[in-house]
């Protein structure tokens, strides 16, 4: 494995800015420090790029965990965007091993339903079946796949399911049968609310994000997960960013059936879209970096620190392309967009554009 030694970039470290240079060895940061001047088997130039550790997508969908109808290989969904760590959001297929294959780091949100019967027979299948590689419990609380749904109350089950066994929920907020503020109040500390800015029915800003505030004091994470304009209203994140409210976290609800939006669509979409919006650069980055692995339990995801592994996303904010509409008849539109140039998952490069 060859030592690679980045001079020249601007780095954030998955809190905050420094002035530094990055040194990988043997897989890991070896040294984070100004003007390294070590010697390495590869120096990279890295004038007018952001170096960031490699970023963490809280949400996606994986082939060989979610659904073989909608999911999307990992290393093409991910690798691109300079993402190294994902979770995948509705996990029911394939085990442990099956994640230790996809060349990433990775962990699951086990999916259990709302449909009669109501138990949780699968989700206790499935908890045996990824053992340590469980995150959490994902649910989607939307009466688009359970018109059945009229309340909080299994919700209300689903987190003491969870709770219980120590894990966190993840619930999808869009076309929820109840208001947010009721739903984001069933949460405890420690859960991710997704798709938190969509435009439909009880959308957080009909109390004018009162409810996101309150989220968040009481340790809630916010995930603002757009889905390439699905699962967003842009004029309504926009508002939230207006009024000082930014998502804790930004996954992308990746599957290939959306992986072709705005010339690719990926984590760095999400970020450019954020960028677009007025979300400041520090924010965004902290969503996809820091934030992130803290969020999913892995302190180790998302930082750039001396001794941790050798995952760096060097990315440009510049010329490129972002066209995305959402349901509600917003589009959003730029001709400057974030662009991954180089990944380095485990030190070695997995992903390289011309820089």
């Amino acid at each position: 494995m060859e030592s690679l030694l980045i001079q020249n970039g601007r780095v954030f470290d998955g809190q905050n800015f420094l002035f530094a240079d990055v040194l990988m060895e043997n897989g890991k940061i070896a040294r984070v420090a100004p003007e390294i001047r070590q010697q390495a088997e590869r120096i990279i130039d890295a004038s007018g790029l952001t170096v960031l550790p490699g970023l963490v997508d809280v949400h996606l969908h994986m082939q060989g965990i979610s659904s073989p109808a909608w999911s999307i290989d990992a290393k093409k969904g991910c690798f691109p965007h300079g993402v190294t760590a994902a979770a995948d959001a509705s996990a029911a297929y394939g085990d442990k091993h099956t994640l230790d294959n996809l060349g990433l780091q990775a962990g699951v949100f086990v999916i259990t339903g709302t449909k009669e019967p109501f138990c949780f027979d699968k989700a206790r299948q499935r908890l045996e079946r990824y053992e340590d590689r469980v995150l959490g419990i994902k649910v989607c609380y939307d009466q688009k796949f359970d018109p059945t749904l009229a309340d909080e109350k299994k919700l209300v089950a689903i987190c003491e399911f969870a709770h219980s066994r120590g894990l966190p929920v993840v619930v999808h907020t869009a076309n929820s049968p109840v208001p947010m503020d009721i739903l984001l109040s069933v949460l405890a500390p420690g859960d991710i609310a997704t798709h938190v800015l969509h435009g439909g029915r009880h959308h957080a800003g009909e109390d004018r994000f009162a409810c996101l505030k309150k989220a968040k004091k009481r340790g809630i994470w916010l995930d603002s997960c757009i889905c390439a304009g699905e699962h967003v209203d842009f004029a309504l994140f926009g508002q939230a960013i207006a009024a000082g409210i930014y998502p804790d976290l930004m996954g992308t609800d990746l599957a290939e059936e959306i992986a072709h939006r705005s010339g690719g669509y990926g984590l760095t979409t999400c970020m450019s879209a954020a960028r677009v919006l007025g979300m400041p650069e520090e924010a965004i980055f902290r969503a996809v970096t820091g934030n992130a692995g803290k969020a999913l339990g892995k302190n180790t995801w998302g930082m750039l620190k001396e001794g941790g592994p050798a995952n760096v996303a060097l990315l440009q904010w510049g010329e490129g392309h972002l066209e995305l509409s959402d349901r509600y008849g917003h589009r959003l539109a730029s001709k400057e967009a974030y662009c991954c140039r180089m990944t380095i998952c485990n030190g070695r490069i997995v992903f390289e554009r011309e820089i």
